[in-house]
């Protein structure tokens, strides 16, 4: 085989690096590289071959974009497969194209939008119904635009969005490649954090609500043990470490965001990240901003908890869960809609929304937290109706999802000790996992569990007043305390939760049903720098 000139190695081999140099070291306002040619090959719906000028060869993959898969040696294509590719010779083979570089992948494949007479192919090939946008690899400014031209086109039933539940290529070949490996058992998995709350606030709130300790609504699940709360450092955690214990199973330092500190500072994968790996649909709800730290502990990577702005620049760029639900503070409306979401900001929009069209909805009420239950909402929705429609939406995706729902201001009841609105604000959170119990009656699928970052304010309930009477309670600091917290679980997979686990073990629970190691970590360094309790699941 004759040898490529010296000229086309080297610029093959500058374009590799400076498109390598654009995506690592340039700020994200530098002009894109950009390259003219013909293109000679179309692979299938979102890869083409191109020859420059000088007669150099260049595979190009269509960024933020996934088409269905064709038939590849034994492994079978999909539906719409050969037509999504027979869309992308009609509009590009033959024809001169410019391809405007976004980074080159690890199969030195250059990836980029391709341009003919001004026309974003890319876009096209979404807006025709041949192609997904590829949520977790899109980012401004492409990534509203896409999302839009996908929602447009599954609206109109175009191409692959004539079929009932199109299949997404990333979720056919996992399963293609690992077809002998069992897929997880617990298709949906709802996780709700009552933050602060201890065992005496579960008992208090119980007092208030029917006169009796033991009748909330999660305190009937069959499942049911404690959790060891203490961070990296054995010392008393924050909302932050013990969060992202959960969400990693990874034990770090106060204030840290699922990175590894102390260790190496790597992002470590999250659940939600691993879900989404898997092809599943993802939500955050929370009664705190949605930037707080136990949501960012799910959809962000920080060395701080205060970085406020970065983490609503995580998830929307990153993260993308497809459901936001929160107080608005630190994340805009613009930045939400120029992400590709929907954006509500009162109950009325809320309960307004057609769930079954709506697929990545940010929820941004208010200008802070959301208001204290025992003080009214006013305009504003409840935890019970934010996770209702959250459900709604979710379960569009028949591959399932991963539902975080935080009753965070439980916390900062007890910060005050105040009785009234802790109490208020947990008979909320119990109402909200009631909505999810409801929803998932009759389905094998779904695995529910109940537990708590830590524990706030060293709460003891003395005596019961009757029900709607605050009881007879003593607090003994306005801080965290480092005392065990209950865990609760009902459904597919909950037969772990029961004895003294650590936080890293909720993690475990979750994750139990997965075979294999998940995209997730192939993607990002996934370093566990702290040690495992010895304590373990049992």
């Amino acid at each position: 085989m004759a040898r490529m000139p010296r000229r086309s190695r080297f610029l093959v081999g500058f374009l590799f690096a400076f498109a390598a140099f654009l995506l690592f070291s340039v700020p994200s306002c530098a002009a894109p590289r950009e390259v003219e040619g013909e293109v000679t090959r179309v692979a299938d719906g979102d890869t083409l071959t191109l020859v420059t000028r000088d007669g150099t060869k260049l595979k190009v993959r269509l960024y933020g974009i996934d088409a269905p898969e064709i038939r590849h040696g034994e492994m079978a294509g999909q539906p719409h497969g050969e037509e999504a590719r027979a869309a992308l010779e009609a509009m590009t083979l033959g024809k001169r194209v410019t391809v405007r570089i976004v980074e080159v992948d690890t199969h030195r494949r250059v990836v980029g939008v391709v341009y003919r007479s001004g026309t974003d192919i890319n876009r096209e090939m979404v807006r025709s119904g041949n192609a997904w946008a590829y949520r977790r690899f899109l980012s401004a400014p492409y990534a509203s635009v896409y999302l839009e031209a996908e929602e447009d086109a599954r609206r109109r039933g175009l191409g692959l969005w004539k079929q009932v539940h199109p299949d997404p290529p990333w979720k056919f070949k996992d399963r293609s490649r690992h077809g002998a490996e069992k897929p997880p058992s617990a298709n949906h998995v709802i996780l709700f954090l009552g933050d602060g709350m201890g065992f005496e606030q579960v008992k208090a709130a119980g007092m208030v609500a029917t006169g009796k300790g033991g009748t909330l609504s999660f305190e009937a699940f069959p499942h049911r043990g404690s959790v060891r709360t203490r961070n990296a450092e054995g010392g008393v955690p924050d909302s932050a470490s013990s969060a992202t214990a959960m969400a990693t199973g990874v034990k770090v330092g106060n204030d840290v965001i699922s990175t590894a500190l102390p260790g190496n500072g790597a992002p470590l994968a999250t659940v939600l990240e691993r879900f989404q790996a898997e092809g599943k649909s993802t939500g955050l709800v929370t009664t705190t901003f949605v930037t707080h730290a136990t949501p960012a502990a799910f959809g962000s990577h920080e060395p701080s908890r205060y970085n406020y702005a970065q983490i609503a620049a995580d998830y929307l760029r990153d993260a993308r869960p497809n459901v936001l639900f929160g107080g608005a503070l630190h994340i805009t409306r613009k930045a939400a809609e120029s992400a590709g979401y929907m954006v509500v900001s009162d109950r009325a929009g809320l309960l307004a929304l057609d769930t079954e069209k709506g697929s990545m909805v940010s929820g941004q009420f208010g200008n802070d937290h959301l208001p204290f239950e025992a003080d009214g909402r006013g305009e504003l929705p409840s935890l019970p109706e934010m996770t209702r429609v959250a459900l709604r939406i979710l379960d569009n995706d028949p591959d399932g999802f991963f539902l975080m729902v935080e009753g965070g201001r439980i916390d900062h009841a007890c910060h005050a000790n105040d009785i009234r609105r802790s109490a208020g604000e947990t008979i909320e959170f119990s109402r909200a996992v009631a909505e999810a119990v409801e929803w998932g009656r009759g389905r094998t699928d779904t695995l529910i569990i109940v537990t708590s970052d830590h524990e706030t304010g060293g709460l003891r309930v003395l005596a019961s007043n009757g029900r709607g009477a605050l009881p007879a309670v003593t607090w003994r600091t306005t801080d965290h305390t480092a005392e065990e917290v209950p865990i609760y679980g009902w459904g597919k997979n909950a037969e772990p939760i029961s004895g003294s686990l650590e936080n890293t073990d909720v993690f475990r629970v979750i994750l139990q049903s997965f075979p294999r190691p998940s995209r997730a970590d192939r993607h990002r360094s996934v370093s566990p720098a702290v040690p495992r309790s010895e304590g373990g699941m049992r």
